[in-house]
């Protein structure tokens, strides 16, 4: 997929030459991009019991969110080229995991682990931007049920996603943090025990489980960020959950433990809106 995003198109119609970022630019980059990234994970996902329809405005579908602070997000500098979204929950995977009953309990009791990923960088087809995408890697677990030890192999995908920077922006310190303030996307892609495949995940194939990381707001921006047009202005005053929403296109009705009453006096604990913040 990195390979794909990062194909080049012809400078001009005289010649067909693809400009690299050099060594010394992917060092200074990724120098510019590590650090340590306090932040929050926002995971929808939907199980078995959660319904989905089709009507004249499209598909609709329930889906629950859950919300952990205090998590992290660490990105190493270009020797490494490495991401790690640290104590990510392991056992909420066991909603989601249907096809093997003692497997989603022993998930259930697992620890948070990290999810690590490999991370590249390139130029954008406009040559004034620089892409950033990750690769995760495969997570492993070893989890002792039924009377035996298995070993789980847990996939997850970046959502299709890479992300974009200024040189300009790249050129700062902490610099990852201009794409962090609006989320890392990862999906959960399918689950194995051994070679054996027991459910693969996607919203086309049943329950899945959308995972996004966003930096903690006080540390999102510089202080002498400006916020130039309206349109950024009403962007910037969306939670996560809605950027996320604006990103994706999509619908979900999102159980809200906390129900609230909405204009019309009914209960809006379950109420049609785009990954609406609860």
């Amino acid at each position: 997929m990195i390979v794909a995003m990062f194909s080049l198109a012809s400078c001009s119609s005289d010649d067909n030459i693809e400009r690299r970022l050099s060594h010394e630019q992917r060092e200074t980059y990724g120098q510019n991009i590590s650090g340590e990234y306090p932040g929050e994970y926002i995971i929808v996902y939907k199980d078995k019991d959660c319904k989905e329809w089709t009507d004249e405005k499209g598909r609709h579908m329930e889906a629950h969110e859950e919300t952990f602070s205090s998590v992290q997000l660490d990105v190493s500098d270009y020797k490494m080229q490495h991401v790690f979204f640290q104590d990510f929950p392991v056992s909420l995977i066991s909603k989601v995991v249907d096809a093997d009953k003692e497997l989603s309990e022993a998930l259930a009791e697992a620890s948070p682990q990290a999810i690590t990923a490999r991370y590249d960088l390139g130029y954008n087809q406009d040559y004034r931007r620089i892409n950033w995408a990750f690769t995760p890697n495969v997570m492993l677990l070893h989890l002792n049920y039924g009377g035996a030890e298995h070993h789980i192999r847990i996939e997850f995908n970046n959502n299709s996603q890479y992300y974009t920077f200024t040189e300009d922006e790249l050129k700062q310190p902490k610099a990852f943090r201009s794409i962090a303030k609006n989320g890392i996307a990862l999906q959960l892609e399918a689950i194995y025990d051994g070679q054996m495949l027991i459910q693969r995940f996607g919203s086309d194939t049943g329950n899945f489980m959308h995972i996004m990381f966003f930096i903690r707001k006080d540390v999102a921006e510089p202080a002498e960020k400006v916020v130039k047009s309206e349109a950024d202005i009403e962007y910037e005053q969306q939670c996560p959950v809605e950027k996320y929403a604006i990103a994706k296109g999509g619908e979900y009705l999102i159980d809200d433990p906390h129900p609230a009453i909405d204009e019309t006096g009914r209960d809006a604990a379950l109420r049609p809106h785009p990954l609406q913040c609860l």
